[in-house]
């Protein structure tokens, strides 16, 4: 049996271990796809603020670096539930950041 819902938690690259167990399974490659860009763009939106963060120790500045990585975190994580309750469910859904980022890029 497959995990699609695997894809979802957010360790980077952990999809690969979903599709490695069902590579002929298109609802896995759906959301392995779909579940490692929004971990990857969550991991690389982390990284860009940490570095930006340490710019300046202002007070201001860093309460707004929190605000710029925390809301996006937090839209990151409901995605990640709302794609694993719909990969074991066995739904094709779509998270519209993401898979508007995956069609413009033709992923």
């Amino acid at each position: 049996m497959a995990v699609p819902w695997l894809s979802y938690v957010p360790v980077p690259g952990i999809q690969l271990a979903a599709v490695w167990a069902a590579p002929e399974d298109p609802l896995t490659r759906y959301h392995a796809k779909q579940g490692g860009a929004l971990v990857g763009l969550l991991y690389g939106w982390l990284i860009l603020i940490g570095f930006l963060a340490g710019i300046s120790d202002a007070a201001g500045f860093q309460a707004t670096m929190g605000l710029l990585a925390g809301f996006p975190l937090l839209a990151a994580l409901v995605g990640a539930v709302w794609g694993m309750v719909a990969a074991a469910r066995g739904r094709y859904t779509r998270l519209r950041p993401v898979w508007d980022l995956l069609a413009v890029f033709g992923a």
